[in-house]
């Protein structure tokens, strides 16, 4: 499953640049954050992320 940035900041009532630093820092090796956090496209400032969960 895959979820975007964008619904996790709406759902916990969060800011998108909030969470996008949370992922940056999470410790966890380059090939897990790469399978699983995966940039989908830039809009200025602004990316859009989409989180892979397994379920």
């Amino acid at each position: 499953m895959a979820v975007k940035v964008v619904v996790i900041t709406k759902h916990f009532d969060k800011r998108h640049d909030n969470i996008l630093r949370k992922i940056e820092s999470l410790e966890c090796s380059d090939e897990y954050r790469a399978l699983n956090f995966e940039v989908m496209a830039k809009r200025g400032t602004k990316c859009v992320v989409v989180v892979s969960v397994v379920v």
